[in-house]
């Protein structure tokens, strides 16, 4: 389990921001995922989640895997920075 953990703090090393928290806020419950295709998730972050999610006023957006099978992801994990310039953590999937 802690080096499940240490790899999740990893993915997101970027010497600026705190480790991630332990519970993200579930995208689904913040935005719209109508139109939104799971075996087209690249596209769908770009053309369906990232423009919400700009439309609330996030920026710096940023998209990473968090559990995957050889099948693809699982879950997909989203930075992104609020009014104030706060990293803020979102998971779908």
């Amino acid at each position: 389990m802690d080096g499940e953990k240490a790899v999740q703090r990893n993915i997101w090393d970027d010497g600026d921001e705190p480790d991630p928290p332990r519970e993200y806020i579930s995208l689904e419950d913040l935005i719209s995922f109508q139109g939104f295709d799971y075996t087209q998730w690249l596209h769908g972050e770009e053309h369906i989640l990232q423009p919400q999610l700009e439309a609330f006023g996030y920026t710096d957006i940023q998209w990473k895997q968090a559990e995957y099978d050889s099948f693809g992801p699982l879950t997909r994990t989203c930075k992104a920075k609020n009014s104030d310039g706060s990293a803020v953590w979102f998971i779908y999937g």
